[in-house]
């Protein structure tokens, strides 16, 4: 900041740079900047404007500023700082939590208004899909995993279910198939899974896995013989065989309180044929 004076009178305070008019000659805005000196500033009765003292909380403290003194090469302002009473403060806090609670709660006040007035419930009814469901009963989605309502526990039964892959027997650089699985697939050979390995991570009650298998896309998958298959925290691997040109993977939960985080699938697949 920057004043313009007068012998030691304080003519204007200049906030930010700008050009100006002095004894009628303009000045631009460059005056301000490290293209004039100090002193060619003091030479057209600009100096530098300063505070002294420091700047305190106002919430804890109230700031003073003393008449401004024109000194040589400067204009100088002393603040002074005094601490606040403590029952000035309390109001200060009380009315300010007053305001953001006022901001919070001005959307739904007029309930509680109404209630009051004319004995209307703040919340007559609770909306929901249909009369039956959801007028008095409360839906607590992403909570828990079964349905819990006044007649007991319940499961919610739900599976993931993956899309179908097939393979190819690889090859050697001569052209000869050397019987280990490629899972590039071009629907060329049926596929035999002997087992596979479950690698569930934090897994509460039990998974049922099951190997939907089909010879073409368009037929209807089937479950392996043996499956589906009851995978707990303990099973190690699982026999399946399976056998078919396309295989997918099913898992589900069926009782109450299951649940777990899945981690790689882990078969024991081979070529078996092209019938």
């Amino acid at each position: 900041m920057w004043a313009r004076i007068s012998g030691n009178q304080v003519l204007e305070i200049i906030r930010v740079p700008k050009g100006m008019k002095i004894n009628g000659v303009q000045y631009p805005k460059t005056i301000f900047t490290d293209a004039w000196t100090d002193a060619e500033r003091k030479s057209i009765g600009i100096v530098p404007y300063e505070y002294t003292g420091k700047l305190r909380n106002d919430m804890f403290y109230t700031t003073s500023e003393s008449a401004p003194i024109v000194l040589d090469h400067k204009v100088t302002v002393t603040r002074t700082t005094t601490a606040r009473e403590l029952s000035d403060i309390k109001a200060t806090m009380k009315s300010q939590i007053n305001a953001v609670l006022a901001a919070w709660f001005g959307e739904t006040d007029w309930y509680f208004i109404r209630k009051v007035d004319n004995g209307t419930p703040v919340f007559p009814a609770i909306l929901g899909i249909t009369n039956k469901y959801g007028a008095s009963i409360y839906y607590a989605h992403e909570v828990g995993t079964d349905q819990v309502n006044s007649t007991g526990t319940t499961s919610i039964d739900a599976f993931i279910r993956s899309g179908d892959w097939d393979i190819t027997s690889r090859r050697s650089a001569l052209g000869q198939a050397t019987g280990v699985a490629d899972y590039r697939g071009d629907g060329e050979f049926f596929m035999s899974v002997k087992r596979f390995i479950p690698d569930f991570k934090y897994q509460t009650g039990n998974a049922q896995v099951t190997l939907f298998v089909s010879s073409y896309p368009d037929d209807v998958a089937v479950s392996s013989p043996l499956g589906p298959f009851t995978i707990t925290s303990t099973t190690d691997k699982v026999d399946t065989r399976a056998r078919g040109r396309l295989v997918s993977v099913q898992i589900a939960n069926t009782a109450v309180g299951e649940s777990w985080r899945y981690g790689t699938l882990r078969l024991d697949a081979q070529p078996d044929g092209r019938r």
